[in-house]
């Protein structure tokens, strides 16, 4: 099976998934459809996007972020040739390449960054956990400086206070710590 068919193949299944959601979301009533339908109807289209992209002759696997010539007779992708450098005289053959720390880290690294967030999510409630999660991910995996750490959490934490406690005035959820300082959690 090419490369291309397999894209096909998951946007294909995607696109019926939200297919399936949105008719489900139908059985609901007006207001409780309102957040799936919408959802499913803009993933559908973004799908439909995405296949009609990935379609077009010379522009399909580009998407991947790989580079591309183009395609061959059986619309494999034919990757662009990579130069290779010349082994330096003085270099031991036996020394390994260095590997890059690539972001995000490891499998159980990802765990206790979710598991941390649920811990700050249950020890100080959603608003200020998400203001914590945010600036320390943005800090740790994205490696970005203090400040622009600090706009992005205070910027996510300020969208989620408008939308939820101001504008749909949803009570959100305080946390343990919340109980004894009630204006932690907003």
């Amino acid at each position: 099976m090419t490369t291309r068919v397999r894209e096909n193949v998951a946007a294909t299944a995607m696109t019926l998934v939200f297919v399936a959601v949105l008719l489900v979301s139908l059985g609901y009533g007006s207001q409780a459809r309102l957040i799936p339908s919408t959802v499913a109807v803009a993933s559908i289209v973004l799908m439909l996007i995405q296949l009609v992209v990935q379609n077009l002759p010379g522009r399909g696997a580009q998407l991947s972020g790989r580079s591309y010539l183009g395609v061959d007779e059986d619309d494999s992708p034919v990757p662009v040739p990579v130069p290779v450098p010349e082994a330096d005289a003085d270099a031991d053959a036996t020394d390994e390449p260095e590997l890059e720390h690539e972001p995000g880290g490891s499998i159980a690294g990802g765990i206790a960054v979710v598991a941390s967030f649920v811990v700050g999510i249950v020890l100080v409630g959603i608003l200020p956990a998400v203001l914590l999660f945010v600036f320390g991910y943005v800090l740790r995996v994205g490696r970005s400086r203090l400040l622009p750490a600090a706009a992005y959490a205070v910027g996510t934490w300020g969208v989620l206070y408008v939308l939820f406690v101001l504008f749909l005035r949803l009570p959100m959820y305080g946390g343990i710590v919340g109980i004894w300082i009630p204006y932690v959690s907003g």
